[in-house]
């Protein structure tokens, strides 16, 4: 288990002998062990259903209770997170906070402070309702059921009290419990409220996000855009440029070819004595600026 690195802690120790003192038992598996999760269970059983209270350890630093509603729920402190801002599409800032819980990293700590919860919560909590009222003891009952007779005319004054009751007092027991377990899911509901609202406001984070990056997309976008624009303009420009080169040089080639072919008339012409090639010495032909004789 994880505690072996601490077993011998003077801190631990004392935790070990405080919950020994306290009736609480680990309960963890293997598994639960392996993964750094510890699971307690307190001697003390639910006034809704005949369970014993289990709290447990986790090594990510929450501390829940295990089976006291539908869902597990955390134990720990909670805090505001500080301030965090998002820039709208209008160029405005929005201003939120999360309410999170306070995670307690260190084992010992959260060990230390299960107990101190379970101390105030579950032990002197219900050690109270007695003396608050939400319960009474045994014989309180008892004489509130006789009308306070002694005890040899107490089968007699239970009968009396049957005949005149008419079954009301079980039907208000009924109520009260029934009462008491809309209590119980009350504060179940509110806490599932409370975490519908916590997923509100991550989902309001979200859409912030979303709004600021659909913001700088559309920004990225426009400036694509501007940029395929420019260089579809300078591809149009390049094109008009070869076009105009093709033809130039196609109309060299031309004038290169005329030159070729008065060249090859004049040769045949002087080989076959027609002609005076000593006229056709000087003959050139202008490219690019450039002049070159024809040899």
């Amino acid at each position: 288990m994880r505690t072996k690195s601490y077993a011998q802690h003077e801190r631990y120790v004392e935790i070990c002998k405080q919950m020994e003192l306290l009736g609480i038992k680990d309960v963890s598996t293997t598994r639960q062990a392996e993964n750094g999760t510890r699971v307690w269970r307190l001697p003390i059983k639910y006034s809704t259903h005949p369970k014993f209270i289990e709290v447990a350890s986790f090594a990510t630093g929450y501390v829940r209770n295990q089976n006291g509603g539908y869902t597990n729920y955390q134990l720990n402190k909670r805090c505001d997170s500080e301030p965090q801002y998002y820039e709208l599409a209008n160029g405005n800032y929005s201003r939120y906070t999360t309410r999170s819980c306070v995670l307690i990293p260190n084992e010992i700590d959260r060990l230390e402070y299960l107990i101190a919860y379970c101390l105030k919560n579950y032990y002197i909590k219900n050690a109270n309702q007695v003396v608050n009222g939400d319960y009474v003891p045994k014989w309180k009952l008892e004489n509130a059921q006789n009308g306070m007779v002694p005890k040899w005319k107490y089968d007699e004054a239970m009968e009396l009290g049957k005949q005149q009751d008419c079954g009301h007092y079980d039907r208000i027991h009924e109520l009260e419990d029934s009462l008491e377990s809309s209590d119980y899911r009350i504060k179940d509901l509110e806490r599932m409220l409370d975490g519908h609202k916590t997923r509100e406001k991550d989902l309001e984070v979200k859409c912030l996000k979303l709004e600021h990056a659909v913001s700088s997309s559309s920004n990225d976008f426009n400036g694509h855009r501007d940029r395929i624009s420019e260089l579809e303009e300078k591809l149009d420009a390049m094109t008009e440029d070869r076009d105009d080169k093709s033809d130039r040089i196609y109309e060299l080639e031309s004038q290169v070819n005329g030159v070729i072919e008065v060249n090859k008339a004049y040769n045949d012409g002087y080989a076959a004595g027609q002609v005076d090639y000593k006229g056709f010495n000087d003959v050139s032909v202008t490219v690019n600026g450039q002049r070159y004789k024809v040899l």
